[in-house]
């Protein structure tokens, strides 16, 4: 083929296109270079070479994307190339695999990066809002590639959230380190390295963590009474908030909430296993509720008392649809922060939701029930390493009478609900 470059336009267009297979069709400058032609009609430039035995041909441009005289050029480095001993197409495959690498690297974003983990992983919606309200803390790096977060930055914002919250702090970097450790794998499996190393590993390696201390807080059996008391009061509308002088308004929802309360302490449910409690998953002629997919991802039911039984009934009837704790308009429970305040203004005591569960495992570790009852009622997974607890077998029904017990002694403090009808408990 002519090599003149002012005479390969005119050729080029001039050769035919064929009808089955490409044709390969080579000029004399540099040996090796050449064009391709498909039966489709395009026409593509390469350049033909053996390296260990095989031959080769590389693609340089399609022809209209890059003249004849700049994919003449590229075929002459490559000549230069392998008279230095270099496989060309060796080089330009890394120098792609760079290209990918680097925009896969711009890609993930720590809003990609969470985007990712979210999407990949079997998590409750309690988790996901946690997350959520973790991330807040670290809101402005969420459009920062993830290997521009350094240990340093890491620190230092660790230290800013603990000012307002030990806790909050290390959750917020807790998950952070989980997002991070999931990108880093993620890239490993695509064939490159992201991060060399977690950044808030440092929080480890300084020991920086917040030593946070374990709640011990529960209401001691002299005090139930009281606070029962105070319970009863969350449907009814006081003058006046005890030692403050501050007037009341009636609390929205407060036999609502009264309720709730009530069925938390003598049951020991989590606090958003019993919000997100079903009509469908209470058995009312069997006496038990069942919580589904708990926070261990097992279906976890329990029996109830005479006194539970009796509110759930009326519950049947005050509230929606749906949720055992709903209005009639299907408005679930929601905030509980004014009743407790209530209750403390009352009481004097500041009891959490997880207080109650507390004050359920205390009573009932007193009253002489065995460990495996205890965590069968909790629904504490038992540990791997426990041999015997995989032949113990504590099922709902043989926690009907220990549940009776615990039931019967908390109320014998007091009366959680004022005007109800005194009933004998058995036992």
């Amino acid at each position: 083929m002519a090599t003149g470059l002012n005479a390969i336009k005119t050729v080029i267009e001039a050769l035919e296109t064929p009808a089955q297979t490409a044709a390969l069709h080579f000029f004399t400058d540099p040996p090796g270079f050449g064009i391709r032609i498909t039966p489709t009609g395009k026409r593509t430039f390469f350049f033909q070479y053996r390296w260990a035995g095989k031959t080769r041909k590389p693609s340089l441009g399609r022809y209209g994307d890059i003249t004849p005289k700049q994919a003449q050029k590229l075929a002459r480095e490559y000549v230069g190339k392998l008279s230095r001993g270099e496989d060309p197409q060796a080089e330009r495959a890394a120098a792609e695999a760079r290209s990918l690498r680097e925009a896969a690297e711009k890609q993930w974003t720590l809003a990609a990066a969470i985007d990712s983990y979210l999407a990949e992983r079997k998590l409750k919606d309690s988790t996901r809002y946690d997350m959520g309200r973790a991330f807040k803390g670290i809101e402005d790096w969420k459009r920062r590639p993830v290997q521009d977060i350094t240990p340093a930055m890491v620190k230092e914002r660790h230290k800013k959230l603990s000012a307002s919250s030990e806790a909050r702090a290390n959750l917020a970097m807790r998950y952070l380190r989980a997002v991070l450790n999931h990108v880093m794998h993620e890239a490993q499996a695509e064939g490159f390295t992201l991060l060399d190393a977690n950044p808030v590993d440092t929080l480890s390696h300084r020991k920086a963590w917040n030593t946070i201390k374990r709640r011990r807080t529960f209401i001691p059996p002299h005090k139930l009474g009281t606070w029962l008391d105070a319970v009863s009061t969350l449907d009814e509308m006081p003058d006046y908030a005890p030692g403050t002088g501050r007037h009341h308004q009636k609390l929205k929802n407060g036999a609502m909430q009264r309720d709730f309360l009530l069925l938390v302490l003598l049951t020991g449910l989590r606090l958003n296993e019993a919000k997100g409690l079903r009509w469908d998953d209470v058995d009312m002629e069997g006496r038990t509720l069942t919580i589904r997919d708990s926070k261990n991802h097992d279906d976890h039911t329990l029996p109830v008392g005479d006194y539970l039984a009796a509110l759930l009934k009326r519950r049947r009837d005050e509230s929606g649809a749906e949720y055992v704790f709903s209005s009639k308009a299907g408005h679930r429970l929601h905030n509980l922060r004014y009743a407790l305040a209530r209750i403390e203004e009352h009481t004097g005591m500041h009891a959490t939701c997880h207080d109650l569960r507390r004050t359920f495992a205390t009573i009932a570790e007193s009253m002489g029930l065995s460990a495996y009852a205890i965590k069968q009622a909790l629904n504490h997974r038992t540990s791997a390493s426990d041999v015997t607890a995989g032949y113990v077998q504590v099922t709902p029904e043989r926690l009907r009478d220990p549940m009776q017990r615990i039931e019967t002694f908390i109320l014998s403090h007091g009366h959680p609900q004022r005007g109800a009808k005194v009933v004998q408990l058995r036992g």
